[in-house]
This record gives structure tokens, sequence and C-alpha cells, in this order.
């Protein structure tokens, strides 16, 4: 897909990483804009806590994708584990400190 629409795999990363850096300017407004965007329930207490927990970060490029492509070639889903996280990827992450 990233070859046949790189305009829009362009601007999807783009978007991604402009939410990445709303949702680091304040967690206050990101919790209401999820609130007001979803329009669910969960208290604003719950989800400034998720924000705020350092194992949930946000970041168009991943981080820690080997452990998890290992199990997915253990289960059957991948045929291989792919040797790096850039086989996972789109090639453009590929430059960035990714894992």
């Amino acid at each position: 897909m990233a070859q046949r629409y790189p305009g829009i795999v362009k601007a999807f990363l783009a978007a991604q990483e402009e939410a990445t850096a709303y949702i680091a300017a304040g967690r206050e407004g990101a919790a209401s804009a999820y609130t007001k965007g979803t329009q669910l329930k969960t208290p604003k207490a719950e989800l400034l806590e998720m924000l705020a927990d350092p194992e949930n970060s946000d970041s168009p490029v991943p981080n820690g994708s080997p452990i998890y492509a290992g199990f997915m070639a253990q289960t059957g889903v991948l045929k291989a584990k792919p040797a790096a996280w850039t086989g996972l990827f789109l090639p453009s992450l590929h430059g960035r400190d990714g894992s």
C-alpha cells in the first residue's frame, strides 16, 4: 500500500504524529477529546491514569515489536519471525529509532 499510495501513507503518519504531540502537550485536553469523540463513559480520571502510565506510550514508531513478532511467529500468525522490526513496518519508518 505504501508504494501504491505514498501520499495517503504520508498523511496518515503526519496525522499520527500530530495526535501524539497533542497528547504529549496536554493529557487533560486529550482525555476530553477522546471522551467527546468516542462518546464513551470512561471516567476522565481513569483516562488520565492511562495516559500517565509509562507503560502506555504513544508513538508512530514501534517499540518492542520483536517480542510481539516472536509471539506471532510462535502462534502461526507470521510464517517466520522477521530479522528486524523494519520487516514489519512501513519503509517510511525505517530510518527512525524503533525496535
